[in-house]
């Protein structure tokens, strides 16, 4: 099985580095995709070692500009395919916190996509607090790092002048919030692009609208899709349990 972060087949093509004063931004593409408006699915958000549907919440209305939505995008993962099918939500679940996001995956819930790329956010620490806020010098550490790609989407320079390391970069003893906007192409069959931002300032909502910012320039002119499993209810899936109202009439 491919771990998406962990062994992608791909080569690098082309790598982009940002550093401003409390972000840096990293974007990597493969060979044989074009950065260029498209349409795309959201599965959702990887946090904590498992998918969060409530993390998609913070995150989904920059993400929905981004895409240039009219309405807020709908991630796969999350409430509503927990109402109407919750095994396929528990498969994913499981899955996801076995393996982590993998190509089989991904390829499996591709025919259900109705985009041409699939969107995963994956989401590593925390905004440092601002009496934290840490005059710290030491060495990046990859203790705490998410787990990176041998070849294809490694490789490239960092932006504070760090060697050619392979993958997402080495996390900073500070803290810092790392949000990762990954892509993968349905019609290839394999991820095509990854960018990875880390916020070591102390705003929230300056994070989520920079990275919005950020996977908006990635993929300029795109626009999301949803998913036919949240249009379609099968006859195998067994949805979850209706809530029981009390009834208000008499007798």
């Amino acid at each position: 099985m491919k771990h998406i972060f962990s062994c992608l087949s791909l080569a690098l093509v082309a790598a982009s580095a940002l550093s401003c004063a409390d972000e840096t931004v990293y974007v990597k593409y493969a060979p044989g995709f074009a950065p260029g408006p498209s349409t795309v699915s959201v599965l959702g958000v990887f946090r904590d070692g498992r998918m969060s549907a409530d993390a998609w919440g913070p995150l989904g209305p920059a993400l929905s500009k981004a895409l240039n939505a009219p309405l807020a995008c709908e991630a796969a993962f999350g409430e509503q395919l927990a109402r109407k099918d919750v095994d396929l939500y528990t498969t994913i679940d499981d899955d996801t916190r076995q393996n982590g996001i993998t190509e089989d995956l991904l390829g499996k819930l591709a025919p259900k996509a109705q985009g041409d790329l699939i969107l995963t956010v994956t989401m590593h620490g925390k905004i440092a607090s601002p009496d934290a806020r840490p005059n710290d010098t030491s060495q990046p550490t990859p203790g705490n790092a998410p787990p990176v790609p041998r070849g294809g989407l490694g490789g490239g320079r960092g932006a504070r002048g760090q060697g050619g390391h392979q993958g997402a970069p080495m996390r900073m003893a500070t803290k810092a919030l790392e949000l990762t906007a990954s892509l993968y192409s349905i019609r290839l069959q394999k991820p095509v692009a990854r960018l990875t931002m880390s916020y070591t300032g102390t705003s929230a909502e300056e994070a989520v609208t920079t990275f919005g910012g950020r996977v908006a320039a990635m993929m300029p002119g795109s626009t999301c899709r949803g998913w036919s499993f949240l249009d379609e209810v099968r006859p195998d899936a067994r949805p979850t349990a209706a809530p029981v109202i009390p009834s208000t009439e008499g007798p």
